[in-house]
């Protein structure tokens, strides 16, 4: 990688993530391209542009906490916060803020991010949004009656 090898990532994070700059996405995305996260698998520049273009978040801020690099490899660990302000799977606009804490594995390859694994507590953005419950009113589990019992 180059010799600043955090740079891409966190251009990357910034510039396209939080920022939505479409202007950067030949620089810093290779195609053939693949995101995949607890609730997408994107393939090719197009449909990252498309998904940045038409996204139901507004006033999106990334805090960077950590990038750990490994050859090609690059972990990015950040908190991210953005407002709802359109339908989001069937959930509709809330103008609820929510914060999530992220970690992206990006593949880099000349230069290009190729690949980006994004995983993140899907149940807490829901949770955030009101459509579902907070984890704490959940019932608590059955326990289940043994199936064998073993005399002594």
């Amino acid at each position: 990688m180059a010799a600043d090898a955090a740079e891409i990532p966190q251009r990357y994070i910034i510039e396209l993530c939080e920022e939505r700059d479409l202007a950067v996405v030949s620089a810093l995305v290779a195609e053939p391209f693949v995101l995949r996260d607890p609730l997408t698998l994107l393939e090719g520049r197009d449909a990252l542009v498309e998904r940045l273009r038409d996204t139901p978040w507004m006033d999106v801020m990334i805090i960077i906490e950590d990038i750990i690099v490994a050859e090609d490899r690059v972990i990015v660990r950040h908190t991210w916060r953005g407002t709802q302000q359109s339908t989001f799977y069937g959930v509709e606009p809330t103008g609820q803020r929510v914060t999530l804490d992220v970690v992206q594995a990006l593949t880099i390859t000349r230069g290009k991010v190729v690949e980006d694994t994004t995983y993140f507590d899907a149940y807490a953005l829901f949770e955030q949004l009101g459509a579902l419950p907070p984890v704490e009113k959940l019932a608590e589990p059955k326990r289940l009656a043994p199936v064998l019992r073993l005399v002594p």
